[in-house]
């Protein structure tokens, strides 16, 4: 972590529980040690490339246009992910609480292991090829501009999908 992340961090006293650092030229690695009251955190439009030491106790990240290539260890609480136009390659270790996931313009090729507790799903402009074993929680699916030729055994819950083939 760099000085100038160090020096924006110490802004913000560990028992906050929502930070908002968005668009503030965050770069490198941002590390949320000690802040363990944390809920919700928005980092979009930094250049950060990893986060590490995620709080337990947070539910909500954003950490869209960044370059992070990897999001490993996310707290079990976590709600909502959005990770929208990084590098990430996977999202292979999900929560088994996540609700909500965007994953779009990521260099995401593969979606299985999904959790259970999965609403909506948001993976347009990927290289995703197919998506199978979808959750049966599953209420909104968009995976617009995907190289997903076929949608099959959709889940009874699915209340909108967004998809090229579908009117």
């Amino acid at each position: 972590m760099n000085d100038s992340t160090i020096k924006l961090l110490n802004e913000y006293p560990y028992d906050i529980t929502k930070i908002n650092i968005s668009t503030r030229n965050i770069e490198g690695i941002l590390d949320l040690e000690g802040y363990n009251k944390l809920t919700k955190l928005n980092c979009f439009g930094n250049q950060i490339t990893q986060i590490i030491n995620f709080p337990n106790s947070l539910t909500e990240l954003n950490c869209s246009w960044n370059k992070i290539t990897s999001l490993d260890n996310l707290p079990k609480t976590l709600l909502k992910l959005n990770c929208r136009n990084t590098l990430v390659t996977s999202l292979d270790c999900l929560p088994n609480s996540l609700e909500i996931l965007f994953c779009s313009e990521t260099k995401i090729t593969l979606l299985d292991n999904l959790p259970n507790s999965l609403k909506k799903l948001v993976c347009c402009k990927t290289q995703i090829t197919f998506l199978d074993n979808l959750p049966h929680r599953l209420i909104k699916l968009d995976c617009f501009k995907t190289k997903i030729t076929t949608l099959n055994n959709l889940p009874k819950s699915l209340k909108v999908i967004c998809y090229p083939w579908i009117l």
